[in-house]
């Protein structure tokens, strides 16, 4: 038999733990005196190395399209 060390382990399957759908603002502007603003669900989830999302599909409510990392070591402040 034959078995993988835990850093060849670690690399072939990044750790993953799923923290859910959140809303991100993505667009706003003004009608008069109100300010409008739109929120959109992303489906997020953390990795080892990284803060990762998805879009959502409005219809089928599950994730669809480019998955988008940012890197924990690009990241000025959390909190």
């Amino acid at each position: 038999a034959s078995y993988m060390s835990e850093r060849e382990l670690l690399s072939a399957w990044p750790l993953r733990e799923e923290i859910g759908v959140l809303q991100k603002e993505t667009s706003f502007g003004k009608i008069g005196r109100w300010q409008l603003i739109l929120w959109r669900n992303r489906y997020v989830y953390a990795t080892s190395d990284a803060l990762c999302y998805q879009h959502m599909s409005m219809s089928a409510k599950v994730p669809s399209g480019k998955i988008c990392c940012i890197p924990y070591s690009e990241m000025l402040n959390v909190g």
